[in-house]
């Protein structure tokens, strides 16, 4: 009788003590929270001033590749559910890099060329409507 009253008080006492919390200080330190910190500012910053060039300068340009990239990100989510999204993107992280460096060449050329005729049709659009504007 006494072992068990010693092993029951044994056993409260560990499902009664409570661990030892980390504080936040002792999970990331101060360097790493600053490179963070760096690292975000920036990308607020361009994000700051691509809508700064959508809403006060009117840049066309701009907003047009906006419109093109909000209207293929809802086309594409259309298509698919975001598990799925997911999943292609996490298939696609880990495919890419080892094909783009087997075929890097390739690759670039295919996507130079894909960049200069996709420029020369937002170019045209640009120009035609601030022909039909004026």
């Amino acid at each position: 009788m006494v072992f068990d009253l010693v092993v029951f008080v044994q056993v409260q006492n560990i499902y009664t003590r409570t661990p030892k919390k980390k504080s936040a200080k002792d999970l990331v330190s101060d360097v790493i929270v600053e490179k963070v910190a760096d690292h975000a500012l920036v990308w607020i910053n361009r994000l700051l001033a691509i809508d700064h060039d959508i809403a006060i300068k009117r840049d066309r340009k701009v907003s047009t590749k906006g419109i093109l990239i909000l209207w293929v990100v809802s086309f594409i989510g259309m298509l698919f559910n975001f598990l799925t999204l997911i999943y292609i993107g996490v298939m696609l992280s880990l495919l890419v890099p080892p094909l783009y460096e087997k075929y890097q060449d390739e690759i670039d050329q295919k996507v130079g060329v894909a960049h200069s005729v996709l420029s020369r049709h937002i170019d045209t659009i640009i120009t035609r409507t601030r022909q039909s504007t004026k």
